[in-house]
């Protein structure tokens, strides 16, 4: 995940030595992403929800909770049905509940509202 120095500074997320604060589990990175957001007064985090992207967030989230989705020998589809359901409703919660991430951004515009300053995070978000 990427971040801006500057805004994460006005939020209050830097350690004294200037690099990010840790943000361990769901509940600390929604907390961290509406601070952020507070201090910019858009987003929290951009995130590509309209391309390629919304596979890629599902799958970093997903195998952070040790799931697979084939099995070690590639020929079985081995999903973790509460895992993935787990991932899903993290990726739901950034649009839906905490409202940190907007739902109709595609890749593109990430950039362009990272780039720009109205968002303090863009890349794959860490939930574990």
């Amino acid at each position: 995940m990427y971040y801006n120095v500057d805004i994460c500074e006005k939020a209050g997320l830097l350690a004294s030595d200037g690099t990010l604060k840790p943000m361990e589990g769901p509940d600390a990175l929604i907390s961290a992403l509406k601070s952020a957001q507070q201090a910019t007064g858009d987003l929290g985090v951009a995130v590509d929800t309209q391309d390629v992207t919304p596979w890629r967030l599902f799958y970093t989230l997903y195998s952070q909770l040790d799931g697979l989705v084939l099995s070690p020998d590639g020929r079985e589809l081995v999903l973790d049905n509460d895992k993935a359901l787990q991932a899903l409703e993290f990726m739901s919660d950034l649009t839906t509940k905490s409202k940190v991430a907007s739902p109709t951004v595609d890749y593109g515009g990430a950039v362009a509202l990272f780039s720009s300053g109205k968002a303090p995070f863009t890349g794959t978000v860490n939930g574990k």
